[in-house]
């Protein structure tokens, strides 16, 4: 690498001076111009910038002392070196002490002056390399800023007791609604939303495995999954943190966990049902066998009289038992079996329900049932929800007992979390030890009562395909029953005749 040169403005009012000069430092590779007046050199400097300006004190138009005060003013940059005479020496020792470089006498010694602009030429490729590096650091700074601030998880730099020092535009936007400025602010205070939690900064507390918290109080609610890594920070030890949004995450899992533990009642169910199933149709198997065995015996030996009373308890068990098939295949297909969905109009649907369980019974309505009429809209499956309100009517017709003013009412009550259905007797109640047994299958409290238990199992199944949930709720015996149910998820209210409803869009689970 050769040495650095510079650019000289050499002023001296002598041409064989500036000629011998110019020609001695161009051999050194410098870029000398010449000026033989003060004026001349001004106007020098204002076409190129120079590094060195080598002047003699005496000039044509004005003294060297004044050309070194005015490019000290108009060019600071240009270092400078005073020639001179011996008879000048008082004069430039004047102009040393303005910030020039130093001075020569002439005759020049050479060597001297090869070392004074080697300096120069060396200070001034180093302020230039300084310059590069300078403005390389400010476009990577730049760089830097703009990446940090792009970046769209949420990022803040913190010292070593836990005060955020400098945060991304993510990190702003999510939690500066919360906490305003963030800069200077505990990180526990900004993060978790409560006071530092760790007064000797959190990093150490929290360690190397990434915290997941859950905000609602943020501009962008959810789950924020927390991991903090070590740095030096202005020479300190200090933390970068990291936040990343982990809401849809967070609800898979927590989906995933609601599957798995209904899976997991549901096959403890499922062995329930087996056993239940195999008990409740072996009763038929083992009545209609019997009766073969005795009408076997008594045709061989004649007795033929109770023939057909034998015959009539075969078929009766028999179809016992198709009719407890049937109610176990009609509630495996809840769910699988899908008919398409459509506006449900509930009001009109539950006075479907109710007319049907009573043309079953062989009975004409009773003004016992009454039906809300201003029960809102949904979109589901009409079959589906028309079995739901049979099977909550049946339920409540069979255990209205004796009351002396039996009632069944039909509505909805419209709750914070949204509207809540409900069937409403006043009839024998439920002890509430068996609040929930009643939906367990074949479970039957009273077994004075008929029926395959299947009824409010298959309910169940129904408001849970629906994306809901169902509940009794009973004082005790004597003191009336009501079944409440909720439709979510698929089941979207959806506006009739421009009418606007009041149901609520389906909501996350929180």
């Amino acid at each position: 690498m050769s040495d650095p040169t510079c650019s000289i403005l050499l002023v001296d009012d002598d041409p064989a001076v500036c000629t011998t000069l110019g020609d001695v430092l161009e051999v050194m590779h410098h870029q000398v111009e010449p000026a033989h007046s003060g004026h001349e050199a001004l106007a020098a400097c204002q076409r190129r910038v120079f590094d060195l300006a080598i002047l003699d004190i005496g000039l044509p138009d004005f003294s060297g002392l004044e050309l070194v005060s005015r490019l000290e003013k108009s060019h600071p940059e240009i270092e400078i070196l005073i020639v001179t005479g011996q008879a000048s020496y008082d004069h430039a020792m004047r102009a040393v002490s303005r910030s020039t470089i130093g001075f020569l006498v002439k005759p020049v010694d050479f060597d001297r002056l090869f070392a004074i602009t080697a300096g120069v030429a060396q200070r001034k490729h180093l302020a230039r390399q300084n310059q590069i590096l300078l403005k390389n650091l400010q476009a990577a700074e730049r760089s830097w800023e703009s990446t940090f601030d792009a970046i769209s998880d949420p990022i803040a730099v913190m010292d070593a007791k836990g005060r955020i020092q400098r945060a991304n535009g993510a990190f702003h936007r999510s939690f500066g609604a919360f906490v305003g400025e963030v800069v200077g602010e505990p990180a526990s205070r900004v993060l978790f939303g409560r006071p530092a939690a760790f007064p000797q900064g959190f990093c150490s507390e929290i360690g190397n495995t990434p915290l997941v918290e859950r905000r609602y109080d943020l501009a962008t609610p959810g789950s924020f999954e927390i991991s903090c890594h070590s740095a030096e920070i202005n020479k300190e030890m200090g933390v970068i943190c990291i936040v990343r949004d982990v809401t849809q995450r967070a609800e898979a899992e927590l989906e995933r966990e609601r599957l798995i533990h209904q899976l997991e009642e549901q096959n403890a169910e499922l062995m329930r049902y087996a056993y239940t199933a195999s008990h409740d149709l072996k009763s038929p198997l083992h009545t209609i066998k019997g009766f073969l065995g005795l009408i076997e015996t008594n045709v061989k030996t004649g007795k033929t009289e109770n023939l057909e009373g034998d015959l009539r308890r075969v078929s009766e068990a028999a179809d016992c038992m198709g009719h407890l098939l049937d109610e176990l295949l009609k509630l495996t297909q809840v769910g699988r079996v899908v008919n398409s969905p459509e506006e449900v109009a509930l009001s009109s649907l539950a006075e479907e329900a109710v007319d049907l369980v009573f043309s079953e019974l062989g009975e004409s309505r009773p003004e016992i049932v009454k039906v809300t009429p201003e029960m809102p809209v949904v979109y589901g499956d009409r079959q589906r929800l028309l079995e739901l309100f049979v099977a909550l009517v049946e339920n409540a017709v069979k255990f209205l007992g004796k009351t002396s003013r039996p009632r069944i009412e039909i509505g909805v009550e419209h709750r914070t979390e949204g509207p809540v259905f409900y069937v409403r007797d006043n009839g024998m109640g439920i002890d509430r030890l068996y609040h929930e047994k009643v939906f367990g299958l074949f479970d039957q409290l009273d077994p004075r009562y008929q029926g395959t238990g299947i009824g409010l199992p298959f309910a169940r199944r129904i408001v849970e395909v629906h994306g809901g949930r169902i509940w009794v709720e009973s004082e005790g015996l004597g003191a009336g029953s009501s079944f409440y149910f909720t439709l979510r998820g698929h089941c979207e209210l959806e506006p009739v005749s421009g009418r606007a409803s009041a149901w609520p869009s389906p909501k996350r689970d929180g």
